[in-house]
């Protein structure tokens, strides 16, 4: 007979329903994140030649910043995502702080 453990099982390295990072990269935190995205993603055109969109956040906007250089170098496609206009209800406020 098997036993099983009722312990929480870790979660595994694969990530959410199996698919598993690309690559993972990092910069200093004294490089703004607008300049630090040119040198994470300067041969990524090369390396994943499928990859043709991102979903950056409001601090990529503006010009020869993160959307406006990926878009003119890579040729990708890149949506900005924005903070909700309305805010979170209290309660989840709350539990964030």
């Amino acid at each position: 007979m098997e036993r099983r453990s009722k312990a929480a099982q870790a979660p595994s390295a694969s990530g959410h329903r199996g698919f598993r990072p690309l690559k993972a990269k990092v910069h200093s935190a004294k490089v703004m994140d607008w300049d630090g995205i040119k040198t994470l993603l300067r041969r990524a055109d090369m390396q994943f030649p499928r990859l043709e969109h991102l979903w950056v956040d409001a601090g990529y906007r503006g010009e020869d910043r993160g959307k406006d250089w990926v878009e003119k170098k890579l040729g990708w496609s890149v949506d900005l995502v924005e903070r909700p206009r309305k805010p979170a209800p209290k309660e989840v406020l709350m539990t964030w702080a």
